[in-house]
């Protein structure tokens, strides 16, 4: 049975594989521009890429059908896909010198925040309308406290490690005008979003119209997402050591998960957390005579599948793929087998439990998304999946170590249509 369920799932499968293999090229590329060294702005399409790779070069092309072109920082002042991201060509202080790179901008307008997220203690720059930089640093500092004094010398006491917050000294004197925002820096940790809110809030007070925010990057697009599904599932058990068979059966999972982008590698590429439940019972179809009593096994399961997911296209209507382990606990269950009749004709069966933990569980994911807007999402997929189970006699062998437990092995094969919603 669970060569048909393949055999019936793996051609409509490998053909949409197939057809969002071929058009991958095509479907990273996003609305956008560059402006030239000359300051001459060249609509086109933009390669969407991590921030990493973003920060080094721009792939740039006029059209679909054109070849595509690679533009470093001093080749262009900055490039910009329409409605997402924005860079633009600066020098920034790295390893004692100065280098120019694309920044990505966070915020434009009367001050402009930029970031470069290569320098992990010099990750943001405020520009002033006057042309004025103000870096933003967090510098790991090494320093010895003095213990005690020896004769006319100080001992030291062991090494202690620290940052020293340069970046909080910098707003202070930024925001020295407005005493509410600079009495919040002392709490402002060293990361995008607070500083990007502060430096807002900044410029927002002292805004006498309009127009003191010309660009603000949207953080929504690179948020953590959460989300729920359900779905139906076909299964089929095979025992790797009796000649127990079963019925395949039809269930229904359900789960939440939480989806956290990795966008510095790459934006389409997230690691995904969930938990899924799901109720299982296969029924015994070892051939016995007429009128024995029902075999069957059931039992449910609470699962935590980890993931990593990738989407084929920056379109709103976009293919992707999913791999991963899912870790399960069984939270109930019952088995009973008929093995055969004795001389007074009574039947002689086998009763036990499923083991509590699962081996196994890889999974493999294909669906298709489409994005509604910014913070909603519906998805559809095809999960196909096996792992393994163990058969005991009682519960005192419900250790959570797989292979210490003694009993029957099964393998499951399982084919699962998942339908949900991403926030």
């Amino acid at each position: 049975m669970s060569k048909r369920i393949l055999k019936s799932i793996l051609p409509s499968l490998s053909l949409l594989l197939y057809m969002s293999l071929q058009s991958h090229g095509q479907m990273n590329y996003r609305q956008g521009w560059i402006i030239t060294a000359e300051g001459d702005t060249l609509h086109g399409l933009i390669r969407d890429r991590g921030t990493l790779n973003s920060s080094r070069s721009c792939r740039f092309k006029i059209s679909r059908e054109a070849d595509p072109a690679d533009y470093d920082p001093y080749q262009i002042r900055g490039y910009e896909t329409s409605g997402y991201k924005r860079f633009r060509s600066m020098e920034w202080e790295i390893d004692t010198s100065y280098r120019r790179v694309f920044s990505e901008v966070l915020l434009e307008g009367d001050l402009s925040l930029y970031l470069y997220p290569h320098q992990k203690n010099l990750a943001y720059i405020i520009r002033k309308r006057n042309g004025i930089l103000l870096a933003l640093q967090a510098e790991e500092i090494h320093y010895h406290r003095k213990t005690e004094m020896a004769g006319d010398r100080y001992v030291y006491g062991n090494k202690i490690e620290g940052y020293f917050a340069f970046y909080k000294d910098s707003l202070r004197v930024l925001f020295a005008d407005q005493p509410d925002l600079s009495s919040k820096v002392d709490r402002l940790p060293y990361k995008t979003r607070p500083i990007l809110n502060i430096t807002r809030s900044y410029m927002e007070a002292g805004c006498d119209g309009d127009g003191c925010i010309s660009y603000e990057k949207d953080l929504r697009l690179t948020r953590d997402r959460f989300g729920f599904f359900s779905g139906v599932q076909l299964s089929s058990l095979t025992p790797l050591d009796s000649g127990f068979g079963h019925n395949p059966t039809m269930a229904v999972p359900a789960g939440i998960f939480v989806q956290f982008p990795i966008s510095l590698i790459n934006d389409r590429f997230t690691f995904q957390l969930g938990l899924t439940f799901r109720s299982l019972q296969y029924v015994q179809t070892t051939r016995l005579p007429p009128g024995s009593p029902e075999g069957y096994m059931r039992w449910s399961t609470l699962g935590v599948p980890l993931s990593f997911n990738y989407r084929l296209s920056v379109k709103k209507f976009s293919p992707f793929l999913g791999a991963g382990k899912e870790f399960g606990y069984v939270l109930s269950s019952s088995t009973h087998h008929v093995t055969s009749i004795n001389f007074l004709g009574e039947y002689i069966t086998e009763t036990g439990y499923i083991h509590r933990s699962q081996r196994g569980a890889w999974f493999a994911d294909l669906g298709v998304s489409y994005e509604l807007n910014t913070g909603l999402s519906f998805f559809s997929a095809i999960r196909l999946q096996r792992h393994l189970n163990k058969r005991i006699e009682d519960k005192y062998q419900n250790n959570f170590i797989f292979k210490n437990a003694e009993g029957e092995e099964y393998a499951t094969y399982a084919a699962s249509l998942h339908v949900g919603v991403r926030f």
